[in-house]
Order: C-alpha cells, then structure tokens, then sequence
C-alpha cells in the first residue's frame, strides 16, 4: 500500500494499492477516481510500500519514520465528525 501524508503533522489521509497511479501535483493531487484539491506537492508526500494498521481510518495515525502511531489530533477529529453529523442528522430530521 501506499499513504498520502500531509508533510507539517504527518497524518495519513489516503490508502491505495502501490501500482494505483497517484501524482503530486504543484496544485493538486491526482488519483485514478478523484482530485485532492487540497494536497500537492508542498504540503503533501506519497509513502508506497506501507503496511497499515487494520483499524486505518481516514487522519487517525502517523507515519513517521517508517512507524504508524494514533494521531494526538484523533480525538478533536472524531468529535468534530459526531458535531457536523448531528447538525447533518437535526437538518435532515427538520424535512421529514
């Protein structure tokens, strides 16, 4: 496999296979389905052949120097999604 990490906190972002074709871009991030608009060249790295954890979840660890490690920033993460999808849920339950 290989991870996107962003270069300041090290958090992993994206999983894809080693042959998925994946770019660093001067702007972008390009993948075989999508855009990261927000990853590229100066803020982001591709690291190929990792091995994730098998809880990996989207900004829940680290890698750095070749070691996975649970994010500090995880808990804020977590809570952040459970606040927008409680407002998403209250929004949704306001149309029934």
């Amino acid at each position: 496999m290989k991870t996107i990490i962003r270069k300041d906190t090290k958090i992993s972002y994206y999983l894809f296979a080693n042959d998925a074709g994946v770019t660093l871009e001067e702007t972008q991030t390009t993948t075989p389905n999508f855009t990261i608009g927000d990853m590229n060249s100066a803020n982001a790295e591709i690291i190929e052949n990792v091995e994730p954890p098998n809880d990996w979840y989207k900004m829940k660890y680290t890698y750095i120097d070749g070691v996975w490690a649970l994010s500090s920033e995880w808990p804020a993460i977590v809570e952040m999604q459970m606040r927008e999808l409680r407002e998403r849920l209250a929004e949704l339950e306001k149309g029934r």
